[in-house]
């Protein structure tokens, strides 16, 4: 479907369902670029439309397409392809959300705190941009990443998070770390499914300054929620100021004593016979 179309789409779908649909839980569909996506709900997969609310328990999975959806009444989150995403508490004043993988893309306010569940920890986010990556490297186990561009940002490992392969580690169970605007931390390590314990690995926890390009790719994945939503007002262009200076003889000049009075004054202009 043409992007201008399903945005515009979105728009009226925003209008029409968006007063009801948020004084109950869930989360809204805004857009979805291209089409592909599903959602699971009790056992069964549906395809996933503009305009479909989520509600708790159901499973988000993009496949190869971008999703962006609207909860709590103003926060955005866009889901990017290859991600599994399950909603665990969404309503207002409250997201929580669980990335089985893939990557997803937040912008919030203290008014909708959101936390990011995953096998090694949790992230909160109580406002501003951010972003939670979550991908398995094969043999090489999993790799986690949470951004802070310009908010409140910090992360919590897992009650289990195994930590012995590290002299001092930045994350620890059930320990929360402040990770401050403009850094990431970085996660390594391996999960066994069996005892559901994620073991971080050698150096496998660190934290850095989100480089120039990363920054700008947030900043813009922002814009481009925000204006899905709320779309920009093009203002039309000012008109030049012309004036039009309009010379009257001074023949035909009213003066105050006859402005209005009948036929033009006998008394001569001052200076003149």
């Amino acid at each position: 479907m043409n992007m201008h179309i399903k945005q515009s789409l979105s728009l009226l779908l925003l209008g029409l369902v968006a007063p009801v649909a948020f004084a109950m839980r869930g989360a809204q569909v805004v857009s979805e670029q291209p089409d592909g996506a599903l959602f699971v709900r009790s056992g069964s997969s549906y395809p996933l439309a503009v305009g479909s609310m989520l509600q708790d328990g159901d499973v988000l999975e993009t496949r190869t397409a971008t999703v962006i959806l609207w909860f709590c009444d103003g926060a955005l989150l866009t889901v990017y392809p290859d991600s599994v995403l399950h909603l665990v508490n969404v309503q207002e004043g409250t997201a929580q959300f669980k990335l089985e993988r893939g990557e997803i893309l937040g912008d919030t306010t203290a008014a909708c705190p959101i936390g990011v569940r995953t096998i090694i920890g949790t992230t909160d986010v109580t406002g501003g941009v951010f972003g939670v990556l979550m991908y398995q490297m094969g043999a090489i186990g999993w790799t986690q990443q949470v951004r802070n561009l310009d908010g409140q940002v910090s992360f919590t490992g897992d009650p289990k998070l195994d930590t012995s392969n590290l002299v001092v580690s930045l994350v620890t169970p059930q320990q929360p770390f402040a990770i401050p605007a403009g850094e990431e931390i970085i996660i390594r390590g391996v999960y066994n499914t069996d005892t559901e314990v994620f073991t971080i690995t050698v150096g496998g926890a660190t934290m850095a300054a989100l480089t120039p390009d990363v920054v700008d790719q947030m900043q813009q994945a922002a814009t481009q929620m925000r204006e899905i939503v709320v779309p920009p007002v093009t203002l039309p262009p000012t008109a030049p100021d012309v004036r039009r200076v309009i010379e009257i003889p001074y023949e035909d000049i009213e003066i105050a004593s006859n402005k209005g009075l009948g036929p033009p004054s006998t008394i001569p202009p001052q200076g003149r016979p």
